[in-house]
């Protein structure tokens, strides 16, 4: 990414908006906010992790849900299928410098 003039400048991570147990796994949606310093300007991104795991305390895995389509998400995880809302992905926006 630096090489190609692109610097993550802030990743901003925000408390679950949906956590759910479904047969044994937890499931929790988690917004983020990303602003990346590109050629032109400043690139701001909304988006969400969907965080996964056995256990409370246990290893979580991220997936992001915006490079993942709710499709995919949905074979991998079936038992989400109505479960789940995921966030539609929203468009970048270019704060030019």
């Amino acid at each position: 990414m630096a090489k190609d003039g692109v610097t993550i400048m802030k990743v901003v991570v925000s408390k679950p908006v949906q956590r759910k147990e479904i047969k044994g796994t937890i499931y929790a949606v988690i917004p983020q906010e990303l602003t990346l310093k590109v050629p032109p300007g400043l690139l701001h991104q909304k988006s969400a992790l969907l965080g996964i795991s056995k256990s409370p305390r246990g290893v979580w895995y991220f997936l992001p849900v915006t490079k993942t389509s709710e499709t995919q998400l949905m074979e991998m995880f079936p038992d989400m299928l109505g479960e789940i809302i995921l966030p539609t992905p929203e468009k970048p926006v270019l704060e030019k410098k």
